[in-house]
């Protein structure tokens, strides 16, 4: 007669036997691996240090291409290819634009589209035409669009807002487009943009600048058409040259009348940018918040949309005071604590990990 249950002693000590075994087969610890870990949390402590120099509304300008000026037709522009077949190595393109993305009523709505590639020229045989119609739900407002054929390959329209019913176009709208071919071939592009019924505000002016410590005080005058929480964004500009110089945000609550929102430069950022001024302010955008029940925030018009003068000061005159952000402060000296202790074992860590990956 054959035994068929297992000794009960064996089971422990075979599951003992496996885990052992399983420890053993475990790669050894890459002991780079940790100091690569630590020399990226320095570096983003190095990071935290540079910008922590300036106020988070006051920041020199370091992609200069990010801060000029908005061209016409470069904001809401939809470029798209249309192939015949896999095969067709040089597609009709269609560039359909528009001047800007937002508009308020009484603006004129100035679309253009471009026809490229294929065998388009001067004797091609194309129709442009259009209709504007609702985002949400897709609703054609009735509001066709005629484009007039400038040249070879460019088709522009007018939409005249002061002869639109109110109401008709909604909030946010696209444009959409049918372009048909003397192939026979019928192409459609859509562009999107917002239209308001008035803007929340309109900025009047800028009101003359002051020094006054390690700042420069930019006041900003409103006329306030809708009470609320408002935001803006700047850029600082040399007069002399147009070179983009430093970015400049704020925020508050304006009432409606007359409102006033103060931007303020660092004397650091102004150091670092190498200018004293004077300087053009160029209001990139300005805003009220929406409230719970707005779908999206509301605009502010600006009413010298190239910008305002704003009179520099010598950079002697400025309080030359190290910009301190006690929160910033207490993520750097965690990120270094978790980097490694001491600066020479930081510096340590950052060469060996260096080193490691140029391996």
């Amino acid at each position: 007669m054959v035994n068929t249950e297992a000794p009960k002693d064996n089971a422990p000590v075979r599951l003992a036997e496996k885990v052992q075994k399983s420890e053993s087969e475990e790669p050894e610890a890459d002991p780079f691996l940790g100091r690569e870990m630590q020399a990226q949390f320095l570096q983003v402590a190095d990071l935290y240090k540079q910008n922590s120099r300036y106020p988070v509304g006051s920041i020199p300008v370091v992609g200069e291409r990010f801060a000029q000026p908005i061209k016409p037709f470069e904001q809401a522009e939809v470029d798209t290819p249309y192939p015949r077949d896999k095969d067709d190595t040089d597609p009709i393109r269609i560039s359909a634009s528009l001047e800007k993305m937002e508009y308020f009523a009484g603006e004129a709505i100035l679309a253009r589209v471009l026809v490229s590639g294929g065998e388009v020229d001067e004797y091609s045989r194309i129709e442009a035409f259009g209709s504007v119609v609702g985002v949400s739900d897709g609703r054609d407002t009735g509001l066709n669009v005629n484009f007039e054929r400038v040249s070879f390959n460019e088709f522009r329209s007018v939409i005249d807002t002061q002869a639109v019913p109110s109401g008709q176009i909604p909030r946010e709208a696209l444009l959409a487009l049918t372009l048909k071919l003397e192939d026979g071939r019928s192409l459609s592009q859509t562009v999107p943009f917002f239209y308001n019924g008035a803007p929340s505000a309109r900025v009047e002016n800028v009101l003359n600048s002051r020094q006054d410590g390690a700042f420069l005080f930019i006041p900003l005058q409103y006329s306030v058409f809708e009470s609320g929480y408002y935001f803006v964004d700047a850029i600082l500009d040399d007069a002399a040259t147009g070179q983009p110089l430093v970015q400049l945000q704020t925020e508050g609550r304006m009432q409606l009348g007359n409102g006033l929102l103060t931007l303020k430069a660092h004397i650091h950022a102004l150091m670092d940018a190498g200018s004293p001024g004077p300087y053009t302010l160029r209001v990139v955008s300005s805003f009220r918040a929406g409230t719970l029940s707005e779908t999206r925030d509301v605009a502010a018009t600006v009413s010298r949309p190239l910008g305002y003068y704003v009179q520099g000061a010598p950079f002697d005159q400025y309080e030359d005071t190290p910009f301190v952000d006690p929160e910033v402060q207490e993520r750097i000296e965690f990120l270094e604590q978790i980097g490694g202790e001491g600066k020479s074992d930081a510096a340590e860590t950052r060469q060996g990990s260096e080193e490691k990956l140029k391996m």
